[in-house]
């Protein structure tokens, strides 16, 4: 893993080697021509919400954003618990026979999502 643009390196692989580099994401180059194709990673450049722990395999760790990242991975991990309990009340309230509306009111999910579900059930 190289923490640099790694230009010597690409320089000696498509000149000397005459391989292939194309960049398939921020930081992320793959290189063809050899019987495997290979990865080359320039971590400065990865996003680091996408990217947390690859991004960290240098000696650099930074414990601030691990910290950011799991806080954010939190919240979404209750805001998709509380969707789905929402999504449960909601088919329970449908077998009762409620109409759109008052659904929609009572878990207050996205009145679409709701239709739905009862186009499903």
């Amino acid at each position: 893993m190289e923490n640099h643009y790694p230009n010597v390196l690409f320089k000696h692989l498509t000149q000397e080697r005459g391989y292939k580099v194309a960049e398939t994401g921020p930081g992320i180059y793959t290189v063809s021509g050899d019987i495997l194709p290979i990865q080359v990673i320039d971590s400065s450049k990865l996003p680091l919400e996408e990217n947390l722990w690859l991004k960290n395999l240098s000696n650099k760790l930074d414990y601030k954003a691990i910290g950011q990242v799991s806080a954010e991975a939190e919240r979404q991990g209750k805001a998709r618990g509380e969707e789905r309990k929402a999504f449960g009340i909601a088919r329970n309230l449908i077998k009762m026979g409620l109409p759109v509306e008052a659904v929609v009111s009572a878990t207050e999910l996205d009145p679409e999502k709701v239709k739905a579900l009862y186009n499903n059930s």
